[in-house]
């Protein structure tokens, strides 16, 4: 939106009383006017860590599912004062539940969109209530960067998503009586199947080799009179384990709660195994680093890119993953032949065990985000490359090992 229409935004709001708040991604500041105030345009805060505001020295771990189940139980438990409620508001207390944990604004949603998820024929998109991401997403939720359509950020976002969430329950839905609850809560569990099928089509197409399969996560707050009987509770918990997803109920006036893992005749199943430990981050401005190249097998291009910005956004890559941006030594012809122009430049030099980035070096290759060939180089998209470096990118991408 530009600055005009969010003046005008801003003013409509203010001649009828109401508060306004606009933030663009990327900018620095904000603009916020209370309801009877003055527009003011503000840099943003730097942000606390809840966690540590909190107290907590381990954040709880979202990939295991006995502390998903606390996590969800410890909301409902704190809902338990304003039962009356709708399923945005169940929603919004667990995000706020997971913040508490530790868990960042860069790392949660609440309706996501992903530009291959349309409501058939329409130009709406299909949203989960609650999207939970790796560190890599670094927040970037929205369909495209900086609002360019040739910029998506969906592959981005399927490879770094670690949990899907839908929420159920509501004052609306109970009052329809328990027959109609359950048979909600079932269109659910098919909800998050055809979501599964969606996003490992979505992964395919992308050409996203993941490091493991999203949580698909059903998460019952059910605020009736009456608790569902263990027999109803039991027959929904074997249709969301035959389609791999997680069945968590909790009923809000007597705390009775249960969780169902997605397992296929006593085993997990291995289209629901637990994606790698999802660990909460500092909010940060920088890009988080990977982790040492040592402890991964690291893959590349078959053919490395030829344009200079796709190539300069490769190299940049594989600096971050190999840590040689960070002074590491690494054996850079495992993916690039011709370092010429580097090691005649002095850019790079020759040492025991590979090669290492000298000072002007590591100049040189900073300064590409600022001023390079064919534009800067966006750290998102070599983010991206990266984490494809580590996990494999689909046809295209070879072991270096």
């Amino acid at each position: 939106m530009d600055t005009e229409l969010r003046r005008k935004a801003a003013g409509l709001c203010i001649s009828r009383g109401i508060g306004f708040a606009y933030f663009c991604q990327g900018e620095e500041t904000f603009l916020i006017v209370e309801p009877g105030g003055v527009l003011k345009e503000e840099r943003l805060p730097t942000c606390v860590s809840l966690a540590t505001k909190a107290g907590s020295s381990r954040p709880s771990d979202l990939a295991s599912r006995s502390s998903l189940s606390e996590v969800v139980s410890g909301a409902a438990g704190r809902m338990a004062d304003e039962i009356l409620g709708s399923e945005d508001d169940y929603a919004f207390r667990l995000y706020h539940a997971l913040r508490l944990t530790g868990y960042t604004a860069d790392q949660l949603s609440l309706e996501t969109y992903f530009g291959f998820a349309n409501t058939g024929g329409s130009r709406m998109q299909d949203r989960p209530d609650l999207c939970v991401f790796d560190a890599s997403v670094c927040g970037n939720f929205n369909l495209y960067r900086q609002g360019k359509r040739s910029a998506s950020n969906d592959a981005l976002k399927v490879h770094a998503l670690r949990a899907l969430v839908e929420v159920k329950g509501s004052v609306s839905t109970a009052r329809n009586g328990q027959s109609s609850f359950v048979r909600s809560l079932e269109a659910d569990i098919q909800k998050l199947a055809n979501w599964k099928v969606t996003l490992d089509a979505a992964a395919s197409n992308l050409g996203i080799c993941r490091a493991g399969p999203p949580d698909f996560v059903l998460a019952v707050f059910d605020p009736d009179a009456s608790a569902l009987s263990e027999d109803v509770v039991a027959r929904l918990e074997e249709q969301a384990e035959r389609v791999g997803v997680d069945f968590v109920y909790r009923h809000l006036r007597t705390a009775v709660s249960s969780l169902r893992r997605a397992r296929v005749d006593g085993r997990v199943n291995k289209s629901s195994q637990r994606s790698p430990a999802l660990t909460p981050i500092a909010p940060s401005i920088q890009v988080p680093k990977v982790e040492r190249a040592a402890r991964h097998r690291l893959h590349k291009l078959t053919d490395t890119p030829r344009s200079p910005r796709d190539l300069a956004t490769y190299f940049a890559a594989i600096l971050s993953v190999t840590e040689m941006d960070s002074g590491e030594v690494f054996p850079l012809r495992k993916f690039l032949s011709n370092l010429s122009s580097h090691l005649d430049t002095g850019r790079i030099e020759s040492v025991p065990g590979g090669h290492r980035l000298t000072d002007l070096g590591r100049s040189y290759f900073e300064d590409r985000y600022r001023h390079a060939r064919g534009g800067s180089l966006d750290r998102l998209e070599v983010q991206a490359i990266a984490a494809m470096i580590k996990s494999g990118g689909g046809p295209g991408w070879v072991s270096i090992d």
